[in-house]
């Protein structure tokens, strides 16, 4: 019955009177673009961490602090969400690094420890540049995540998550595009 009222709001949801056939039903399942999901942000965030602190300590910026600051806290909610699925589901914290299963969403998290090196290194006239040009690549690839749960996620509240990642991280990236103009 919950499983019909669900695909019955999707139906009304979407205005038409089938889901798209390669689209299954949102249910309290799970299968393997939700665990990836879990996994990528995961690993995403405690990248994102790593940076945050940085720009804590060093950014002379009102403006990118709160920023950093506001992201930091939705991130470490958000990451302690996908951990506690991923520990649910039984499935590893780390997501398997075949690069051929990770092209149709952006790759594995491109950003690391080189990039925290550069933030870590700027001057101090070129830190918030610095950081800002990075973040906003790498939040760009938390949409890329989002994008591909959203397409093909089952699990209903992991495709809830990347409807809001989506929407917070391009509203970051166009608020770091201003800061950085």
């Amino acid at each position: 019955m919950r499983a019909l009222l669900a695909a019955l709001t999707l139906v009304l949801l979407a205005g038409c009177g089938t889901l798209p056939p390669d689209k299954p039903a949102l249910g309290d399942g799970f299968n393997d673009t939700d665990v990836m999901f879990a996994q990528m942000i995961a690993s995403h965030q405690a990248i994102a961490a790593k940076y945050l602190e940085v720009v804590a300590k060093r950014s002379s910026s009102n403006e990118v602090k709160t920023l950093a600051a506001a992201i930091q806290v939705t991130e470490a909610d958000e990451a302690k969400q996908v951990k506690a699925w991923l520990d649910t589901w039984q499935k590893p914290l780390d997501a398997d690094v075949r690069s051929a299963l990770h092209a149709s969403h952006g790759g594995l998290p491109s950003s690391g420890e080189a990039e925290l090196k550069a933030i870590q290194d700027a001057s101090d006239a070129e830190f918030e540049k610095t950081f800002l040009n990075i973040f906003i690549g790498h939040q760009h690839q938390a949409v890329e995540f989002a994008r591909m749960e959203i397409a093909a996620g089952q699990h209903r509240e992991s495709v809830s998550l990347a409807h809001r990642v989506d929407k917070s991280r391009r509203a970051q990236i166009e608020m770091m595009l201003k800061m950085v103009a």
